[in-house]
């Protein structure tokens, strides 16, 4: 099975800043899934406020890895931040889909907006603010793990083409395999 590199990267993100934070990850499951999905990294929930900070993890892994696979418009406004709301520098200057993030990050940030809801008082400056104050945690774990985020996301794209792959009915990427990069770093 051929995994983009651009998938391995997003959910190499949410892996590894979920191990991080000391979530339990069970791997990353590709095909078959909900439609308009191409891969899901599959965790055990803890809690609310490490689970906000995981949802961002993925798209932030994309944009710092992945840069130049983002239009520069993009990239430049998911620089200052992936939470859109009319006060961001360049809401005006996105479109409406733009502003949708890229494909898989959608359902990323309607997780992120349910649990900061849970967090914080349901008024909307108040869930935006701890949105915000974990996307930046998540660019920091990010940050701090791109190397091995990095290696993941190649040891995925290969895991995809090892022989066994194509007739599975579904791929799925250990955690154990991951863990190797950890404690190799």
């Amino acid at each position: 099975m051929n995994i983009p590199l651009e998938f391995a990267t997003h959910e190499a993100g949410h892996l590894i800043v979920g191990l991080r934070i000391g979530l339990v990850e069970q791997g990353i499951v590709f095909r078959p899934l909900p439609p308009g999905e191409a891969a899901r990294a599959v965790y055990t929930f803890s809690d609310p406020q490490t689970s906000l900070v995981r949802c961002f993890a993925g798209l932030l892994a994309h944009l710092q890895l992945l840069p130049d696979t983002i239009k520069p418009h993009l990239r430049l406004a998911y620089t200052h931040s992936i939470i859109f709301t009319p006060e961001h520098p360049y809401y005006n200057d996105l479109t409406v889909e733009e502003r949708n993030f890229l494909s898989g990050a959608q359902d990323d940030m309607a997780f992120a907006r349910g649990f900061a809801s849970q967090i914080a008082p349901t008024d909307s400056a108040s869930v935006i603010q701890r949105m915000r104050a974990a996307e930046a945690q998540a660019r920091d774990f990010v940050t701090a793990s791109s190397h091995i985020i990095s290696l993941v996301a190649a040891d995925i794209v290969a895991f995809g083409l090892e022989p066994d792959s194509d007739t599975m009915e579904f791929v799925y990427y250990s955690n154990l395999r991951a863990n190797k990069f950890i404690q190799n770093a």
